[in-house]
């Protein structure tokens, strides 16, 4: 004779998953980074170009898009919006929709002075000539050393050149010239408004599903689904658990969050670490909270049999019991648009 199950195995409780896709919109948009709207070839958000600059640098806009189709802008930004610099450019390159469709040869350089970050973000059409490479080294040799001084007009306008001399096929100076000594490696700096944002995403994310918990209880409770243990004893458990993965994971991702350059890969692959780590915990509270919940789930609960019943399970009396418990079941732009194709590369001064 065969017996079924008390009751069902619970469903993950909606507590978890409201959770979790908490944690990860909280995430998604801490990422995010709100682009402006088009409004020309260059737009300067940080004031640091005259309007003689600007006008300087259309003009080698115009050129280089007459002369070789590329679909050229210049974007200086305020922040970054707590943003990785490669994150914010490929927003900003889909937004403006730079290039021509089925050509992809949009090209964007974005620089922002307030945390001296740098990309030159290339669509798919132009990786051929304006390689990573090549963008590489028009960081480290033009625009570094030019923004470092505050030369920002003198560094853009020497890095248009460089490239419109590259797509007319002409080898820049820089590549007759020996490769450059690897400099020793330095120690990476910390952004610690960077690290204060991320340890909060971090303690408040962890800590939400003990925040959860507690309502639940507390609704559990009032409709005579507790037990003989008061309401702070029933609650200080998942808080000590949950509170400690906070600070943990809260430090984590503030250490990780203010490392500058820091692979923007990072910090969405430990969230969704956190998020995994963080649900496993969250299971037997999540199947307490819906017996808070679920008059049906709390009645299974208190019908299910003890260990004693369990092992004769051939007696009729438990079969009986099987039987009864078993039948209750919870039944409850500047062009058409073209594509960033990723290529390109970042720096900081």
């Amino acid at each position: 004779m065969t017996h079924s199950r008390p009751y069902p195995w619970p469903r993950l409780s909606p507590l978890v998953l409201l959770a979790c896709l908490l944690f990860a919109f909280v995430g998604s948009r801490a990422l995010a980074f709100e682009a402006p709207a088009f409004q020309g070839d260059v737009l300067d958000e940080a004031g640091i170009l005259s309007q003689a600059d600007q006008d300087a640098l259309r003009q080698r806009i115009r050129t280089l898009r007459e002369k070789d189709g590329v679909w050229a802008a210049i974007y200086v930004a305020n922040g970054l919006q707590q943003a990785p610099i490669e994150s914010a450019a490929v927003a900003v390159f889909e937004k403006w929709k730079l290039g021509q469709k089925g050509k992809d040869n949009g090209l964007l350089v974005m620089i922002s002075p307030g945390d001296r970050k740098m990309r030159i973000e290339v669509g798919y059409g132009l990786e051929g000539t304006l390689t990573d490479a090549f963008s590489k080294r028009v960081i480290d040799e033009i625009y570094k050393p030019a923004f470092r001084d505050k030369r920002y007009i003198d560094g853009l306008i020497q890095g248009f050149d460089a490239m419109t001399r590259a797509m007319g096929g002409q080898v820049p100076d820089w590549d007759t010239a020996p490769p450059p000594v690897p400099a020793a490696p330095t120690q990476q700096d910390i952004d610690w408004s960077r690290t204060g944002f991320w340890f909060a995403v971090g303690f408040a994310a962890n800590l939400l599903p003990a925040l959860l918990f507690i309502p639940a209880a507390i609704y559990g409770r009032r409709r005579g689904r507790g037990d003989t243990r008061s309401l702070w004893q029933e609650v200080q458990t998942p808080l000590i658990v949950f509170g400690f993965l906070a600070v943990f994971f809260g430090l984590f991702f503030g250490v990780f969050g203010g490392v500058s350059g820091m692979d923007p890969d990072t910090m969405p692959f430990l969230g969704l670490f956190n998020a995994l780590f963080a649900a496993v915990f969250a299971l037997p509270f999540a199947f307490k909270a819906r017996r808070y919940l679920s008059a049906m789930a709390y009645r299974n609960y208190r019908n299910r049999p003890s260990r004693s019943s369990s092992s004769s399970w051939g007696s009729s009396s438990s079969s009986s019991s099987w039987s009864d418990s078993s039948s209750s079941s919870d039944s409850s732009s500047s062009s058409d648009g073209g594509s960033s194709g990723g290529g390109g590369a970042s720096g900081d001064w």
